[in-house]
């Protein structure tokens, strides 16, 4: 797909990369989907089928297509299965060049008799010399003809897709090196984007949706003046299990995301003392799939006797899987410091509020997530979380943001 706004790049094959996490079952999972309940589980079906034709395994897809199937997407248009396969087909040929695509599944709802949607999210790798990876949150709005009593097939007519991101700002934001790719140019690979859909611009904030994900994630519950402490958006040292080796391949991650909420710690006697915590979220390359069994341990040293950590009460070290979160999103301008993070999440917070949003809280204030987009979290090819690089800058070239994490009824987030 968005090969097709390709503008005159001289792209060289970077060296080959190792193979993909392969799941054996996902192929007959998808089939044994399709045959059941046709109507309930069209949109889960054709979700599957798109994620094993972007591998070159178009049987099931060309299954729930009709022949005359009209298909849009933001870079091209086509009519009939045949030229669908085909467009497809080119696409996935292109980004398979130096690694195979992945896509995931997020969601699927029904939308009325006949119509259905599937969000997923797709990551491929530009093939350019510094390997830009591309992740796309996109939406398929299928409308078919249901399957009959007799065992007829449901039949896509018709798919209308779209993505979290023009194909320009795409290749803009995603494809063309950023600054803090450039300025870590000799020892760390251009990161891969935590794709984030902006639902709308509103007055003192962005409306914004995190995908669900896996992530490592790291946590401490820290008392006394501790809470009151600066603190880096680095992940602490027992999060770092791995290590890269001279000439091997890893991925990086960007944004750092850090979340911060109040509570209480639990004292002999019935009593309690205040408490924060913090969690830092370390969303994985997603060519490492969904999978937590298959990934080595995420602990790096949480035992360890000589690690010293002051005021904290309270540490742990798991892989989680997070569903969607909505956010008011604001800016933080200069350095990141408590009192310049903690003022934006007051006024994001603020303007929420008035707009009728619901906002998150715990001991009574808002539970908010810090992104860092000068940080980079490396990940070596065992899937480890190995490095982080965090790019110093001048205060008015930093890229920090605050997301105030907000309440919602959608069960799917």
């Amino acid at each position: 797909m968005l090969f097709s706004c390709v503008t005159a790049l001289g792209w060289q094959l970077p060296p080959p990369l190792p193979p993909a996490r392969h799941h054996p079952r996902r192929a007959a999972c998808a089939r044994a989907t399709a045959a059941a309940e046709p109507e309930a589980s069209v949109a889960l079906a054709f979700g599957q089928a798109l994620s094993q034709a972007w591998l070159n395994d178009k049987a099931l897809l060309l299954q729930l297509l009709s022949d005359d199937v009209v298909v849009e997407t933001p870079i091209w248009q086509c009519e009939g299965r045949d030229a669908y396969m085909e467009s497809l087909g080119e696409a996935a040929e292109f980004f398979a060049r130096a690694h195979p695509p992945t896509l995931q599944v997020l969601s699927q709802r029904q939308l009325g008799p006949g119509r259905a949607s599937v969000e997923w999210v797709l990551g491929v790798e530009w093939p350019s010399i510094w390997s830009a990876r591309v992740n796309l949150l996109g939406e398929s709005v299928v409308r078919y003809d249901a399957g009959g009593a007799n065992g007829e097939r449901a039949l896509v007519r018709e798919v209308r897709e779209t993505w979290h991101q023009t194909p320009r700002e795409a290749f803009f934001r995603q494809v063309v090196p950023r600054r803090r790719d450039w300025m870590s140019l000799w020892n760390a690979p251009t990161a891969e984007h935590v794709p984030q859909k902006c639902l709308q611009k509103c007055d003192g904030y962005d409306l914004r949706q995190l995908p669900p994900m896996l992530a490592v994630q790291a946590e401490t519950i820290e008392v006394g003046e501790t809470i009151f402490e600066e603190q880096a958006p680095l992940a602490p040292a027992f999060a770092f299990p791995g290590q890269v080796k001279r000439r091997e391949w890893f991925s990086t991650v960007s944004p750092g995301i850090l979340e911060r909420s109040f509570t209480t710690f639990s004292l002999p006697g019935g009593m309690e003392q205040p408490a924060q915590r913090r969690r830092w979220i370390l969303p994985l390359p997603l060519r490492f799939g969904t999978d937590a069994d298959a990934l080595p341990s995420p602990d790096g040293g949480l035992d360890d006797e000589d690690a010293y950590y002051p005021g904290i009460v309270h540490k742990s070290i798991q892989y989680v899987r997070r569903p969607a979160q909505r956010l008011a999103v604001g800016r933080v301008r200069g350095m990141p410091s408590n009192e310049a993070v903690l003022t934006v999440v007051k006024k994001v917070a603020d303007a929420a509020r008035r707009d009728g949003q619901r906002v998150l809280t715990q001991e009574g204030r808002p539970v908010f997530v810090h992104m860092c987009y000068d940080l980079k979290n490396g990940f070596n090819e065992r899937g480890q979380m190995s490095m982080a690089i965090w790019i110093a800058a001048p205060d008015f070239l930093q890229e920090n943001e605050v997301g105030v994490v907000l309440e919602t009824d959608d069960a799917a987030e």
